[in-house]
């Protein structure tokens, strides 16, 4: 992308032009403590020791702070030409993406549906309930605000509830159906579509030969 923007602006006119108004690739980083993704979601929560030391908010991406970077507006209008222009030119294609965006949607939509699903998540809303906490599914305490920032630690609060959506899941089965069930669903849905999604499997696939041939010799 920054080789595609560069060769660009040249192309424009901006000899100058080296990236100053893109972000450095390692702006978005994970610290070591939040090297594997969140553990919680609609199957429930996966680990005892994740759940008592970190919460919900397991995988928190720390962003650098930027130093502002003035560039005359024409600059800055032509830099935002040459990123689209990149981005059409590297970016998956639009159709197969939204194929394969659909089809995990409908896989997460029959699983939540699924009788098995349902079942074991009810074992799983008793379970918290005797527990003290009252929630209709463990998705609604992904999607709680736990803390005001990203850089906030968890609460007592957090911790406990994620104690416990943890033990009800292994009480419940929950994560041990889900996963089988929504696998099976999206193995359904691939067959469904094989076609199209091998289509779109070539595509990317000479979308990303491009990408090294760009990383190798550069953007010309």
């Amino acid at each position: 992308m920054r080789l595609l923007r560069i060769s660009c602006m040249q192309g424009k006119g901006f000899p100058e032009y080296e990236g100053q108004d893109m972000a450095p690739a390692d702006n978005a980083v994970s610290s070591a403590e939040d090297a594997f993704k969140q553990p919680a979601g609609p199957w429930g929560y996966l680990g005892a020791e994740t759940a008592a030391q970190r919460g919900f908010l397991n995988s928190v991406v720390r962003k650098k702070t930027l130093t502002p970077v003035n560039l005359p507006e024409a600059t800055l209008a032509a830099s935002r030409e040459c990123f689209t222009q990149a981005s059409d030119k590297l970016t998956r294609p639009a159709a197969g993406a939204d194929l394969v965006q659909r089809l995990k949607e409908e896989a997460s939509a029959y699983t939540e549906r699924d009788t098995r699903v349902v079942a074991a998540r009810d074992k799983w809303r008793d379970c918290m309930k005797q527990t003290g906490f009252q929630v209709s599914g463990p998705q609604q305490l992904v999607d709680k605000e736990w803390r005001a920032g990203a850089d906030a630690g968890p609460s007592p609060d957090e911790i406990a509830t994620a104690v416990a959506d943890e033990k009800c899941t292994q009480q419940s089965g929950l994560a041990m159906i889900y996963f089988p069930v929504q696998w099976g669903y999206q193995r359904e849905l691939i067959d469904q579509n094989l076609q199209a999604l091998t289509e779109y499997q070539t595509q990317f696939r000479a979308r990303l030969a491009e990408v090294s041939r760009i990383a190798a010799n550069g953007a010309s």
